[in-house]
């Protein structure tokens, strides 16, 4: 989703609802996160289709140092991904910490590369929530 739009709920999570226009192959990466104590994402992008399907982000606040840990774990094992701190974001709640997760170059995987990483990593998420 590239859109920055406000919302009264978190994007994804137990509360909230992901947008009709979402990169359908994020949800499970966001579910993943989303299901991590102290973390809520809020937008992502992936490329739409448009023959990027190599480049993706997603960006999220982590309520405490903890939580950042287990984000940093899940994506650690992987080069490829750059994690950086932003304090900047528009929906970051008081005392939250903005993370933004990235390719760190550009190589346009194909998708079902990337969904085989992304099971990788959601597998470590879920193994660091437990």
């Amino acid at each position: 989703m590239d859109s920055k739009r406000k919302s009264s709920t978190p994007f994804g999570g137990k509360d909230g609802q992901y947008p009709p226009d979402m990169d359908r192959d994020m949800i499970p990466l966001c579910d993943a996160l989303n299901a991590l104590p102290g973390v809520r994402t809020f937008f992502c992008c992936s490329g739409h289709g448009r023959g990027n399907e190599g480049e993706f982000y997603i960006c999220m606040g982590c309520s405490n140092v903890r939580s950042l840990r287990r984000v940093v774990e899940g994506f650690n094992a992987w080069k490829q991904y750059m994690l950086e701190l932003e304090d900047d974001f528009w929906p970051l709640r008081k005392n939250e910490i903005g993370v933004r997760v990235s390719n760190k170059s550009v190589d346009h995987m194909d998708a079902r590369r990337r969904k085989k990483e992304f099971d990788a990593v959601i597998g470590l998420l879920r193994r660091a929530s437990a």
